[in-house]
């Protein structure tokens, strides 16, 4: 019991140190993206950013819930078919999923793009951002499936107790990766944009995902060998389902400001808005 508590003990400090790095890095990288991009841009990034959240929440349906629930009763039973169906089927869904909405919001761009709502009556508001931004709009929309499937990757490695590397891609790796990148491209004399930045996001959560991939296949060297069993498929659905009103309505909640900003007045008011609030 001493040895149990002790190694909880040490993977909820490792849980918040890895998170209050993270925090540091998003918060300094916000500084910097905010000076670096200027108003406009910058504005048009939180955009891009909230929506990306929204959608990629979207995409994954409350399976990291599913995971975090299902897993260790698995590895508790030594159930190796279910589990190993869950953790293949929760990896794919994300990525089909996300590149569905990524297709469908393209398709919204390219018509906002070529004047199918008519003229913007104004220098503001999400058909104006659709014509002046889209190659940024487009790069977030291409980067939903990968945030998707990161966030279940991350719920896979928490379920089997690897605290530090389930919160490390996201919460360090991924603000620390595009900082760097951002800063190098600064002292190259390049002048930064919402798109490339965004761009620049989207392969840093790409290379996570290869980096996730390999330490789940090392983690599950350690289940027993079995033929992925996806049976159970419906009753982790209806979990997933019931539970995944809780996470939209605080992913939803804490993005509103920045997408009605977006939506109704324009990239200088959400760049503004986000450099003082966020």
């Amino acid at each position: 019991m001493t040895s149990r508590l002790r190694f909880h003990g040490s993977s909820a400090v490792a849980a918040i140190a890895v998170q209050g790095t993270g925090m540091g890095l998003g918060y300094l990288s916000q500084v910097a993206f905010a000076r670096w991009l200027g108003v406009n841009d910058f504005g048009v990034y939180s955009f891009v950013i909230s929506w990306i959240m929204v959608l990629a929440l979207v995409s994954r349906l409350g399976l990291p819930t599913v995971i975090l629930r299902f897993v260790p009763q698995y590895s508790a039973t030594d159930s190796a078919g279910p589990l190993r169906g869950l953790v293949r089927r929760a990896s794919q869904l994300p990525a089909v999923i996300g590149g569905g909405l990524a297709l469908v919001g393209a398709l919204v761009v390219a018509a906002g793009y070529l004047g199918w709502y008519g003229p913007s009556q104004r220098a503001g508001g999400l058909v104006y951002l659709m014509r002046q931004q889209a190659p940024a709009l487009l790069w977030g929309l291409a980067a939903v499936p990968a945030f998707g499937v990161l966030y279940v990757q991350q719920a896979i490695m928490q379920s089997f107790n690897r605290i530090v590397a389930a919160f490390t891609p996201l919460q360090v790796l991924r603000p620390g990766l595009l900082l760097v990148y951002a800063l190098v491209l600064v002292l190259m004399g390049r002048v930064l944009s919402a798109a490339s930045v965004v761009f620049g996001l989207g392969v840093i959560c790409v290379l996570l995902i290869g980096l996730q991939r390999f330490r789940i296949a090392g983690v599950l060297r350690h289940v027993p060998r079995a033929a992925p069993d996806v049976s159970g498929w419906p009753i982790w659905m209806n979990a997933a389902i019931s539970l995944v009103g809780v996470e939209a309505s605080l992913t939803v909640l804490g993005n509103t400001d920045v997408l009605l900003l977006g939506v109704f007045s324009g990239p200088q008011e959400v760049g503004l808005y986000a450099a003082a609030a966020k």
